[in-house]
């Protein structure tokens, strides 16, 4: 990933199947622990860098992306929110950089470039396709469902924006996947 100084940082899933940073310090090479994937939750690396000399770490979790930030030490440094549940599909910058950009898509995007401004924690659209379509009427919301084995099961439900949607108005609801398996 990169260094500061003598630590080096590394992505590793050794002992770590869901995926941790480790950092080894080239003048007592041992690796020590830094930022790492909760065990309890279903949350898994996707990717990670840093940026900002702060650790940028996109997770998978319950099958949405999740931009965290940590300090070089390991300690907790807020998130990066996104504008709907979606994917992270690349970020970059550089270790002194003070802005990052990444690619988000999903359902109600499609592939967009946004600017995070790490002086301010803001994020705002850099680059998107010009398209005749109003993500804003639109949420996406997350339900799960529990398969015949147990399994929790993540389904997105797309719906208008309650405010436009209204008790009179009723939702369309369409379906993919295997019927009755």
């Amino acid at each position: 990933m990169g260094n500061s100084g003598p630590a080096f940082y590394f992505q590793t899933d050794n002992t770590a199947p869901r995926g941790r940073i480790i950092a080894v310090d080239t003048r007592t090479p041992s690796p020590r622990r830094g930022a790492r994937s909760s065990r309890r939750r279903p949350t898994s690396f996707e990717g990670s860098q840093i940026v900002h000399n702060t650790f940028v770490i996109r997770y998978l979790h319950d099958a949405f992306s999740q931009l965290r930030l940590f300090a070089l030490d390991g300690k907790p440094a807020g998130t990066v929110p996104l504008p709907t549940l979606g994917s992270i599909v690349q970020v970059t910058g550089e270790p002194n950089d003070t802005e990052m950009f990444y690619a988000f898509t999903s359902f109600l995007y499609p592939t967009t470039i946004f600017r995070h401004d790490f002086t301010s924690g803001k994020s705002s659209v850099f680059k998107a396709p010009e398209i005749a379509f109003d993500p804003a009427k639109y949420e996406t919301v997350q339900v799960f469902y529990h398969s015949k084995d147990g399994t929790r099961i993540p389904l997105f439900l797309l719906l208008l924006d309650y405010r436009a949607r209204g008790p009179d108005h009723p939702e369309p609801l369409r379906g993919f996947g295997p019927a009755g398996k």
